[in-house]
């Protein structure tokens, strides 16, 4: 097994993931609210990542198949309703267009490096305007 093997392995090996006795731990938790039909916008930073690709995927982001979007360095990014801009500093933008319901999960804001990635959580939940909430 070469050197770079292991590390293919092992980083797939600590990919988040809550039934993984391995799983990596969130640099920081971002919670987002917004409101369902409305577009809403928040900020992941990651040191060290100026030159480097980000992407926003699903909870657990084990595979290629939960990334959402992937934005290279300076550059702006979208698919469907997500779209990212990278900053160039580290940090990122996402935006959700017309935020719905089935948005509100667990994501993660990630940034793609030799060996192993790291993440930051995101926890967005669709906020009920006051037209919605129940009179006392």
């Amino acid at each position: 097994l070469t050197p770079m093997a292991f590390a293919g392995i092992l980083a797939q090996a600590l990919r988040p993931s809550e039934t993984s006795r391995f799983s990596l731990r969130p640099l920081s938790i971002i919670n987002v609210e917004g409101f369902e039909g409305r577009n809403v916008s928040f900020q992941c930073k990651h040191k060290i990542a100026s030159n480097s690709n980000k992407y926003f995927c699903k909870d657990p982001c084990k595979d290629e198949g939960e990334k959402l979007v992937t934005v290279e360095p300076g550059r702006r990014a979208e698919s469907g309703r997500i779209a990212l801009m990278d900053s160039g500093d580290g940090s990122f933008t996402v935006t959700f267009s017309h935020l719905q319901l089935s948005d509100s999960q667990k994501y993660w804001c990630a940034v793609d490096r030799p060996g192993l990635d790291t993440y930051t959580e995101v926890q967005l939940a669709k906020e009920c305007p006051a037209s919605c909430r129940p009179q006392s």
